[in-house]
């Protein structure tokens, strides 16, 4: 697991790349951390000497300042924050970092314990808003700990941290730069690359954990999936190797398909090949996660977009619920 180190002085265009990145280390595997400030201690009391200012040399105008840093926005794979932030995490029962939404598993499969966290609960009427969901505070982490502590026995403790999703307090927070409840970034390509855009197209290949059309028509016969293939690799040879690797077939062999493959492909050949051959209903679904995608990856968003965006996302989680999820499961 490498520490590194993003300089938000400069633009996003170069920040990061490898020769603009700093390297404070690598944690020794084969297994991950348990207790990952303990590695991160020597960062963290570099971060307390930089909050008060350490004097530093300006060469262009031959003087010494007081230079301040702080950490801001912690990146890391979706395993990585949750020993940052000490989690439960995307097995829990309150799995998300940004709110407090409650997994529920299938109530139709006793052998089933797998957790989803779908906005209309199996077998209820009733259902959540996205954009109205109870979002996580920066005080929430302190605010349970301090209950996890009071707690005499230790079931009582697991019980806290199994509801609430929260074990304890994050690993940096000496200076207090960091707001643990909206100042740490989701994974995007573990998020969407490596697993939304799969999980759809197996879905779309009828290949997702046995799930059939349902009442719906998303599925593409096989036949066409491997004409779909045929096309990507025909278009492969006109596209510069500067802009990605070489896919193959996505119907026959994945093997090439990283998230790099999924989400080149996805954004930029989906769009023309699935045309005509994914139902209307579900091709306007998936061109405006298309969207959302390409918004996401700009170097700069504006405030506008940031509010299209916001709202594009929830129409499109609405829509997966409504176009995919309650029609596989018949309800």
């Amino acid at each position: 697991m490498p520490i590194l180190i993003q300089l938000y002085n400069f633009p996003p265009e170069v920040r990061t790349h490898l020769t603009r990145l700093i390297c404070l280390g690598v944690i020794p595997g084969p297994h991950g951390p348990k207790e990952l400030d303990t590695f991160l201690e020597p960062f963290e009391d570099e971060c307390v000497q930089l909050a008060y200012g350490v004097p530093t040399f300006d060469a262009l105008d031959q003087l010494i300042f007081q230079l301040h840093a702080f950490d801001m926005f912690p990146h890391g794979d979706i395993v990585a924050i949750e020993k940052l932030l000490r989690i439960k995490g995307h097995n829990g029962k309150a799995p998300c970092r940004s709110c407090d939404i409650k997994a529920v598993n299938n109530p139709n499969k006793d052998a089933d314990k797998t957790y989803y966290v779908p906005l209309t609960l199996p077998g209820r009427t009733q259902t959540l808003k996205a954009d109205e969901l109870n979002l996580r505070k920066h005080n929430d982490w302190e605010e349970i700990s301090q209950k996890i502590q009071r707690a005499s026995k230790k079931k009582d403790k697991k019980d806290i941290a199994i509801t609430s999703g929260i074990k304890g307090m994050p690993a940096i927070g000496r200076v207090g730069s960091l707001d643990y409840g909206r100042g740490v970034p989701w994974d995007f390509m573990h998020l969407l690359f490596e697993n939304v855009v799969q999980n759809l197209v197996m879905l779309w290949m009828g290949k997702f954990k046995g799930l059939d059309n349902g009442t719906g028509d998303f599925i593409i016969p096989k036949a066409i999936w491997i004409k779909i293939g045929d096309e990507t690799v025909a278009a492969m040879k006109e596209i510069p190797a500067a802009f990605v690797r070489l896919l193959g077939n996505l119907a026959e062999d994945r093997t090439t398909y990283t998230a790099e493959g999924w989400g080149f492909w996805f954004m930029y050949i989906g769009p023309a090949l699935l045309k005509g051959r994914l139902s209307d209903k579900y091709y306007k679904h998936y061109i405006l996660l298309v969207d959302i995608m390409k918004t996401c990856i700009q170097f700069t968003i504006s405030q506008d977009q940031l509010k299209t965006l916001g709202a594009d996302i929830v129409t499109w989680v609405t829509g997966y619920e409504r176009y995919v999820c309650i029609q596989v499961s018949g309800q």
